[in-house]
């Protein structure tokens, strides 16, 4: 049998609200999303402990009330997914959330989804080369990189 070791392992995906709902809501069942999240990381551990564990949510809004309800997890990397359209397109905004969120947590910063400019249109332009190169700044010392 082939081994696989991954360097990273996402727990779940935009895991805003919890996951297998309703029974692990994150607004009516806290204790059953941690539990839940707390064994499939011990298990990711236990498995391969070089492995770096990632926690991700959707956009940055609600990031930091997120993170203070799941501060017991034991990860390595806080990742966001981050879609101008649908977020925010004040890059500065997101550039003080990135910092607060990493100087809060002490975590390394990955932008986990993103999309790039296919069209001349306004939206696109925000996600211009030039847009993308910002986000890239932005973790500069405290990311780990945009996927």
């Amino acid at each position: 049998m082939t081994t696989i070791n991954p360097a990273y392992i996402q727990i779940g995906n935009e895991i805003n609200d919890g996951f297998v709902h309703p029974k692990v809501d994150i607004y009516n069942n806290l204790s059953q999303f941690l539990d839940l999240m707390k064994t499939g990381i011990t298990a990711e551990r236990y498995q391969d402990s070089s492995a770096k564990i990632i926690i991700h949510y959707a956009g940055i809004d609600g990031l930091p009330d997120f993170l203070s309800k799941t501060k017991s997890l034991d990860c390595d990397i806080i990742s966001f997914s981050y879609y101008p359209i649908l977020y925010s397109t004040d890059m500065s905004k997101v550039a003080s959330s990135i910092q607060s969120v990493s100087e809060t947590y002490s975590k390394n910063i990955i932008i986990a989804e993103t999309f790039y400019a296919i069209t001349l249109c306004y939206i696109d332009c925000i996600t211009s080369p030039k847009q993308q190169k910002l986000s890239c700044n932005m973790l500069m010392g405290i990311g780990v990189g945009r996927f």
